[in-house]
């Protein structure tokens, strides 16, 4: 029995690479609201890149967030200066920041978060993983042998078993 944990994290998110082999566009459902935290959840820069704070401190995370987006009311609002605030006013904050993030591209936002030490990472879309090199070359998208749809390609389960071959 062998796996892969590549397979595996392709594998964990087959049902929304499998709408998009098929042609299908996924939107966003997260918002604020269902994590609490307004810096946790992904922001979209102008030219559609989307992208995460990596903020380990609740309460520092505005500081850095308010010196990224030129916008240090955030630091004087009262919705915004406790874990309690914070999270009652999550999407409140949010608005704010992602206003600023369409602003640019995300190029310079990531040129801006380097220059001041804020943590950040770019979930790849869905177009992204399945032209993945590293991927293809592991065979995580095997062509079907019998495609009966738009998609010529599936999703390889991440187990196999040696001197067996899998269905297509």
């Amino acid at each position: 029995v062998h796996t892969s944990l590549v397979a595996s994290g392709t594998w964990s998110n087959n049902l929304t690479l499998q709408a998009a082999m098929a042609g299908g566009k996924l939107q966003r459902l997260d918002s604020p609201d269902d994590t609490g935290n307004a810096l946790n959840i992904a922001f979209c820069s102008a030219d559609g890149r989307w992208f995460h704070f990596w903020v380990q401190d609740p309460m520092e995370g505005p500081s850095a967030i308010a010196a990224l987006i030129d916008e240090p009311i955030i630091l004087q609002d009262e919705r915004f200066t406790s874990p309690d605030s914070l999270r009652k006013n999550a999407q409140a904050l949010y608005d704010i920041i992602q206003a600023k993030i369409g602003e640019k591209d995300f190029a310079e936002w990531k040129q801006s978060m380097n220059e001041l030490g804020i943590r950040f990472w770019t979930p790849s879309s869905q177009e992204e993983v399945l032209k993945d090199p590293q991927l293809i070359e592991n065979g995580v998208f095997p062509e079907l042998e019998n495609p009966g749809g738009i998609a010529n390609h599936s999703i390889d389960s991440p187990i196999s078993l040696t001197g067996t071959n899998k269905v297509k």
